[in-house]
């Protein structure tokens, strides 16, 4: 039964004259070179009797050049695998590898700002202490700022087979940018830029600019404290310890507490703000709001309140009004520029309230320093355009300027760049300030219904308090001391 199996192996008739031994011996080994579908590898199974036979490096080469492999054998890492003893049985292993092609990289878009998915919600200090306030979740971008590009594709590398073939690799496919509101693609088509100011995000893959933040609910610890470059407009309230920052203006649909409201523009507030003595409200244009208590507000322009003002400390760069409702301003320190307008003015209970109109000490402090600087720098400036004519008019008459001389030029030239801006600053803002304080004696406190006694009333330098209470009241300077006109 051995016999017939060697012979079924084989494939050969067996002489049964000659031993066993003898016929296994000189049986020869018989080599199979097998490729793999995508043509990149090659194995050799050898069959051989059990008495085995000698394969030799030869023998492998040999056959594989027979069947057609020409590449991927001469590496020191294949070539280690060849047997090259007497092998037993049937073996099989890798005696050639091609080199597979390497498809080349899709293009894709590079974000450059942070996507929701990688925002931090808590942000986690060096201390351990983690930040519920400032959570991070707005992104501000500039007019022109570069918000994504393309990443090109790369080209395919091709690879080879076992038999010498090119394996064709796939060149990778480009992206293409998607811009949405309030952006715009580049000429060269390879970037997307903002055309405004605001807070960007990407919508159904499309990148958004948006010049307005709205706050659907309120701001609190689910949405962190609101830093936006442009307007912000709030749904609810504004919790205590919570800090709103805009470049434009906010709006707030509820109450506000013991909160910072910063904007670059107006601020107005349906409800009121309790400000606890916590709560400050900051504001380049006018504030307007229900009722403030407990508060500190400065804004560039006017402050107009409908019920009252309350033990606050309010400064305006226009007016303060308070006469709608109720309309009483009772306790605290207010300063406008040009008028105070309430209903009511004081308290019964004698709480302190101070009411300054026209341009206080720290205006008249700010000219002061204004025109000291401006002074300085006029002088400077003077000194360096004097210097610079000469050595420019020395050099236009044909002079030549020593390397001591070309150096303190180029000095002057950086010197001017500064120094006039500068200049032109402080005279603008000298300009403000004069017309400001050549009004400062017109300033009115009018009282539609009742001023208490115990108010301190000051325009333009000059003090009033009132001794008793009096109604329908307007406080003005003539001849340099209030007097007061009853209607």
């Amino acid at each position: 039964m051995e016999d017939d199996a060697r012979m079924q192996a084989q494939g050969q008739p067996v002489d049964p004259s000659q031993p066993a031994e003898q016929s296994r011996e000189q049986e020869p080994a018989k080599l199979e070179v097998v490729l793999s579908r995508d043509g990149l590898e090659a194995y050799v199974q050898i069959s051989a009797s059990r008495m085995g036979a000698m394969v030799t490096e030869q023998d492998i080469e040999s056959a594989l050049r027979q069947a057609g492999v020409v590449f991927g054998y001469n590496d020191p890492l294949i070539r280690r695998q060849w047997l090259t003893g007497n092998v037993m049985g049937l073996r099989r292993f890798l005696a050639a590898r091609g080199t597979p092609p390497r498809d080349g990289n899709d293009g894709r878009v590079e974000y450059l700002f942070t996507l929701p998915e990688k925002k931090r919600r808590v942000q986690e200090s060096a201390d351990g202490t983690v930040d519920f306030y400032n959570l991070g979740l707005i992104e501000n971008v500039e007019a022109g700022q570069v918000l994504a590009r393309l990443v090109p594709p790369t080209k395919g590398v091709p690879g080879k087979s076992v038999l010498g073939k090119e394996i064709p690799a796939r060149d990778g496919k480009p992206a293409r940018l998607s811009g949405g509101t309030n952006t715009k693609v580049s000429e060269d088509g390879t970037e997307l830029l903002a055309t405004t100011a605001g807070e960007v995000r990407l919508l159904n893959g499309k990148v958004q600019v948006l010049p307005v933040h709205e706050v659907r609910g309120n701001v609190d610890f689910s949405t962190g404290n609101i830093d936006f470059n442009g307007n912000v407009v709030v749904h609810g309230n504004v919790a205590a310890g919570f800090r709103i920052q805009a470049g434009g203006s906010v709006q707030i649909s509820g109450w506000v507490d013991a909160a910072e409201i910063v904007a670059g523009g107006d601020v107005t507030i349906r409800g009121g703000m309790q400000g606890n003595n916590k709560g400050s409200i900051r504001c380049g244009g006018t504030l307007t709001a229900r009722f403030l208590e407990h508060a500190h507000v400065v804004a560039g322009r006017d402050v107009i309140i409908q019920e009252g003002i309350m033990f606050s400390h309010v400064d305006a760069g226009g007016s303060i009004i308070c006469v709608s409702r109720k309309g009483q301003i009772s306790g605290g320190l207010l300063r406008a520029v040009d008028r105070v307008e309430a209903k009511i003015l004081g308290s019964r209970l004698a709480s302190a309230t101070e009411v300054q109109v026209g341009a206080g000490p720290e205006l008249r402090e700010e000219r002061n320093r204004v025109t000291e600087a401006l002074k300085e720098r006029e002088a400077q400036l003077d000194q360096v355009e004097k210097g610079w004519a000469r050595l420019n008019r020395a050099r236009a008459q044909g002079a030549q300027l020593s390397p001591r001389e070309l150096e303190i030029l180029g000095r002057m030239d950086v010197a001017l760049k500064s120094l006039r801006p500068e200049v032109e600053k402080l005279r603008q803002r000298k300009a403000e300030l004069d017309e400001i304080l050549s009004g400062a004696d017109r300033g009115q406190v009018v009282v539609r219904e009742y001023v208490r006694p115990g108010v301190r009333i000051s325009i333009g330098g000059v003090s009033y308090i009132v001794e008793d209470e009096l109604s329908h009241a307007t406080f003005y300077v003539a001849n340099g001391e209030i007097k007061v006109s009853q209607s």
